[in-house]
Protein backbone atom coordinates (compact mmCIF):
# COMPACT_ATOMS: atom_id res chain seq x y z
CA UNK A 1 0.00 0.00 0.00
CA UNK A 2 2.79 2.55 0.66
CA UNK A 3 4.83 1.40 -2.39
CA UNK A 4 1.73 2.18 -4.44
CA UNK A 5 1.19 5.55 -2.61
CA UNK A 6 4.63 6.69 -3.02
CA UNK A 7 4.27 5.41 -7.35
CA UNK A 8 1.44 7.87 -6.97
CA UNK A 9 3.15 10.47 -5.19
CA UNK A 10 6.16 10.42 -8.06
CA UNK A 11 3.68 10.30 -10.44
CA UNK A 12 2.52 13.64 -9.17
CA UNK A 13 5.44 15.15 -9.16
CA UNK A 14 6.26 15.28 -5.29
CA UNK A 15 10.15 13.51 -5.38
CA UNK A 16 11.08 14.64 -1.81
CA UNK A 17 7.69 13.09 -0.59
CA UNK A 18 8.77 9.92 -2.18
CA UNK A 19 12.17 10.18 -0.90
CA UNK A 20 11.01 10.59 2.68
CA UNK A 21 8.26 7.61 2.14
CA UNK A 22 11.22 5.37 1.45
CA UNK A 23 13.68 6.70 3.91
CA UNK A 24 10.70 6.08 6.71
CA UNK A 25 9.92 2.83 5.28
CA UNK A 26 14.04 1.54 5.30
CA UNK A 27 13.99 3.08 8.90
CA UNK A 28 10.66 1.15 10.30
CA UNK A 29 11.89 -2.06 8.42
CA UNK A 30 15.19 -1.87 9.35
CA UNK A 31 14.15 -1.41 13.37
CA UNK A 32 11.64 -3.80 13.18
CA UNK A 33 13.85 -6.48 12.01
CA UNK A 34 16.98 -5.33 14.67
CA UNK A 35 14.23 -5.71 17.08
CA UNK A 36 13.34 -9.22 16.17
CA UNK A 37 16.61 -10.39 16.10
CA UNK A 38 17.56 -9.38 19.40
CA UNK A 39 14.32 -10.74 20.62
CA UNK A 40 14.55 -14.24 18.72
CA UNK A 41 17.93 -14.82 17.50
CA UNK A 42 20.62 -13.23 19.66
CA UNK A 43 18.58 -13.86 23.29
CA UNK A 44 18.78 -12.18 26.39
CA UNK A 45 21.26 -10.10 27.70
CA UNK A 46 22.39 -11.05 30.68
CA UNK A 47 24.07 -8.21 32.62
CA UNK A 48 26.48 -8.98 35.64
CA UNK A 49 25.16 -8.72 38.96
CA UNK A 50 28.31 -7.42 41.72
CA UNK A 51 27.81 -10.26 44.15
CA UNK A 52 30.53 -8.58 46.70
CA UNK A 53 29.48 -10.08 50.05
CA UNK A 54 28.03 -12.76 48.88
CA UNK A 55 28.95 -16.54 50.10
CA UNK A 56 28.03 -19.63 48.17
CA UNK A 57 28.89 -22.89 49.23
CA UNK A 58 29.21 -25.38 45.43
CA UNK A 59 29.58 -28.66 45.79
CA UNK A 60 31.31 -30.86 43.52
CA UNK A 61 33.35 -27.76 42.52
CA UNK A 62 36.14 -28.95 41.22
CA UNK A 63 35.01 -29.91 37.81
CA UNK A 64 32.22 -30.17 35.28
CA UNK A 65 28.97 -27.79 36.22
CA UNK A 66 30.59 -27.13 39.83
CA UNK A 67 33.63 -25.86 38.43
CA UNK A 68 31.57 -23.52 35.90
CA UNK A 69 29.30 -22.28 38.61
CA UNK A 70 32.54 -21.35 40.88
CA UNK A 71 34.00 -19.51 38.08
CA UNK A 72 30.97 -17.26 37.65
CA UNK A 73 30.06 -16.71 40.88
CA UNK A 74 33.35 -15.82 41.39
CA UNK A 75 33.85 -13.26 38.20
CA UNK A 76 30.80 -11.64 39.85
CA UNK A 77 32.86 -11.12 42.63
CA UNK A 78 30.94 -13.68 45.44
CA UNK A 79 33.24 -15.56 48.24
CA UNK A 80 32.76 -19.35 47.12
CA UNK A 81 33.38 -21.97 49.15
CA UNK A 82 34.54 -25.18 46.93
CA UNK A 83 33.07 -28.68 48.98
CA UNK A 84 34.74 -31.21 46.63
CA UNK A 85 36.08 -34.89 47.89
CA UNK A 86 39.35 -34.28 47.15
CA UNK A 87 40.98 -31.20 48.47
CA UNK A 88 44.00 -31.82 45.75
CA UNK A 89 41.49 -31.88 43.46
CA UNK A 90 39.91 -28.30 45.13
CA UNK A 91 42.91 -26.58 45.57
CA UNK A 92 43.85 -27.08 41.70
CA UNK A 93 40.31 -26.06 40.48
CA UNK A 94 41.00 -22.78 43.00
CA UNK A 95 44.45 -21.71 41.21
CA UNK A 96 42.64 -22.19 37.87
CA UNK A 97 39.69 -19.52 38.90
CA UNK A 98 42.37 -17.44 40.28
CA UNK A 99 43.91 -17.53 36.99
CA UNK A 100 40.96 -17.11 34.67
CA UNK A 101 38.83 -14.20 36.85
CA UNK A 102 42.23 -12.57 38.67
CA UNK A 103 39.81 -12.60 42.42
CA UNK A 104 41.60 -13.10 45.16
CA UNK A 105 42.63 -15.88 46.67
CA UNK A 106 40.83 -15.78 49.85
CA UNK A 107 37.27 -15.33 48.18
CA UNK A 108 37.48 -18.95 47.08
CA UNK A 109 38.03 -21.17 50.31
CA UNK A 110 38.37 -25.18 49.32
CA UNK A 111 36.78 -27.25 52.04
CA UNK A 112 36.55 -31.27 52.50
CA UNK A 113 33.01 -32.27 51.79
CA UNK A 114 32.03 -36.39 51.14
CA UNK A 115 28.30 -36.34 50.83
CA UNK A 116 28.76 -40.28 51.31
CA UNK A 117 30.01 -40.29 55.33
CA UNK A 118 27.48 -38.05 57.42
CA UNK A 119 30.64 -37.51 59.75
CA UNK A 120 32.08 -35.45 56.60
CA UNK A 121 29.24 -33.18 56.01
CA UNK A 122 28.74 -32.46 60.02
CA UNK A 123 32.53 -31.85 60.16
CA UNK A 124 32.49 -29.41 57.10
CA UNK A 125 29.29 -27.68 58.59
CA UNK A 126 31.41 -26.91 61.70
CA UNK A 127 34.33 -25.53 59.31
CA UNK A 128 32.10 -23.60 57.49
CA UNK A 129 30.48 -21.78 61.00
CA UNK A 130 33.84 -21.50 62.08
CA UNK A 131 34.61 -19.52 59.69
CA UNK A 132 31.82 -16.72 60.47
CA UNK A 133 30.74 -16.11 57.19
CA UNK A 134 27.19 -15.30 56.27
CA UNK A 135 25.49 -18.11 53.53
CA UNK A 136 23.46 -17.14 50.35
CA UNK A 137 23.09 -19.88 48.26
CA UNK A 138 23.92 -23.79 47.81
CA UNK A 139 24.48 -25.40 44.91
CA UNK A 140 23.83 -29.20 45.64
CA UNK A 141 25.99 -30.29 42.65
CA UNK A 142 27.85 -33.16 43.26
CA UNK A 143 26.91 -36.54 42.10
CA UNK A 144 28.27 -40.05 41.18
CA UNK A 145 28.58 -41.84 37.79
CA UNK A 146 29.77 -44.73 37.76
CA UNK A 147 28.84 -48.01 35.11
CA UNK A 148 28.46 -50.00 38.38
CA UNK A 149 25.15 -50.63 39.95
CA UNK A 150 25.40 -48.77 43.16
CA UNK A 151 22.27 -48.45 44.64
CA UNK A 152 23.78 -47.66 48.49
CA UNK A 153 26.20 -44.99 47.67
CA UNK A 154 23.78 -42.92 45.80
CA UNK A 155 20.49 -43.23 47.96
CA UNK A 156 23.15 -42.27 51.23
CA UNK A 157 24.17 -38.89 48.34
CA UNK A 158 20.50 -37.85 48.46
CA UNK A 159 20.11 -38.28 52.11
CA UNK A 160 23.19 -36.44 52.63
CA UNK A 161 21.97 -33.83 50.36
CA UNK A 162 18.93 -33.42 52.71
CA UNK A 163 21.10 -33.88 55.93
CA UNK A 164 23.73 -30.73 54.50
CA UNK A 165 20.82 -28.54 53.79
CA UNK A 166 18.92 -29.20 57.04
CA UNK A 167 21.82 -28.84 59.41
CA UNK A 168 23.32 -25.49 57.31
CA UNK A 169 19.90 -24.19 57.66
CA UNK A 170 19.23 -25.12 61.25
CA UNK A 171 23.19 -24.09 62.44
CA UNK A 172 23.13 -20.72 60.38
CA UNK A 173 19.48 -19.63 61.50
CA UNK A 174 20.96 -20.86 65.04
CA UNK A 175 23.70 -18.40 64.91
CA UNK A 176 22.24 -15.46 63.53
CA UNK A 177 19.77 -16.26 66.71
CA UNK A 178 22.62 -16.23 69.37
CA UNK A 179 24.05 -13.04 67.71
CA UNK A 180 21.03 -11.17 67.25
CA UNK A 181 19.24 -11.57 70.74
CA UNK A 182 22.32 -12.50 72.79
Amino acid sequence: FIFLLTLRCGSLDIPEFSWFLYICIIGVTSYMLYKTYMKYVSGPQNKFKDLKGHVYIVTGANTGIGYETSLRLCSMNATVILACRNLDKANHAKTEIINETNCQSKHIIPLHLDLCDFDSVSTFVKEFLDLRLPLNGLVNNAGVMSEKRMPTTVSLLIICYIYLSYVLFYECMNYLYITMYL
